[in-house]
């Protein structure tokens, strides 16, 4: 509405990250058609182009994702799913001297991420636009390279049966807003090291695995040897 009184247009496309691409064209003098004859609208005080259109760019602004690299190449990697900027810089600042932070503000483009690059841990608002935070969890636990990741929800909701409902299927923790940073950053550490520590006894069972049908394969081949030895000696 504001873009028409302008005498403006505005345009959809997909964005080349994925999400919508608003693009917003306003004149520098006055239209025409903002002062009709027949109009019985009156618009009063003054206005200037440049803080409208960078109001409508923060409102139509396309979901991305923004890297914090702060921590070491070897820290934990974060995914932080928040809609709100403010809740997300303070989660981002509270985490990036530690772990590496991966930051976005819409549920499918967190999802696309996560599945593009596995996190060591999705640290997700339950209140998100487009795709939720249960369901972009749920979403979550059906994709096979990323159905382990860890997951903490956080929720202005002090809410017991659903926390007890997240709990019991996919989330690993839960944390009610407001928080500190510490706790925060507690909490984190907690489902990081259990995941590392998952992780590690994962790949030592795969490699004793590995060694066990190593040795049954030596020990066939040499049974096998052995088999035909035994039938040369007897043809002697």
């Amino acid at each position: 509405e504001f873009t028409e009184l302008l005498g403006g247009v505005i345009a959809v496309t997909e964005a080349p990250g994925g999400g919508s691409l608003f693009q917003v064209e306003l004149p520098l003098e006055p239209s025409p058609r903002e002062e009709p004859a027949n109009d019985s609208r009156e618009i009063t005080g003054s206005w200037s182009v440049p803080p409208i259109m960078t109001a409508l760019a923060e409102l139509t602004e396309p979901a991305h994702v923004t890297t914090h690299a702060q921590a070491p190449e070897s820290a934990p990697r974060i995914l932080v799913m928040e809609d709100n900027p403010d809740m997300r810089r303070f989660i981002c600042d509270a985490l990036c001297t530690e772990f590496r932070v991966d930051e976005a503000a819409e549920g499918q483009c967190a999802l696309e991420v996560a599945t593009a690059s596995p996190p060591d841990l999705l640290v997700t608002d339950l209140m998100l636009p487009r795709l939720g935070g249960d369901r972009l969890v749920a979403a979550l636990r059906t994709i096979p390279p990323i159905r382990d990741i860890p997951v903490l929800v956080l929720s202005a909701k002090d809410d017991a049966m659903l926390r007890a409902r997240l709990l019991a299927g996919a989330a690993q923790d839960y944390v009610t807003k407001p928080f500190s940073a510490q706790e925060l950053r507690a909490r984190v550490r907690n489902l990081v090291t259990m995941k590392r520590a998952r992780d590690d006894l994962q790949r030592e069972l795969l490699s004793q695995s590995n060694d066990l049908a190593e040795l049954t394969r030596n020990l066939i081949d040499n049974r096998r040897a052995l088999q035909a030895s035994e039938h040369r000696w007897w043809a002697i």
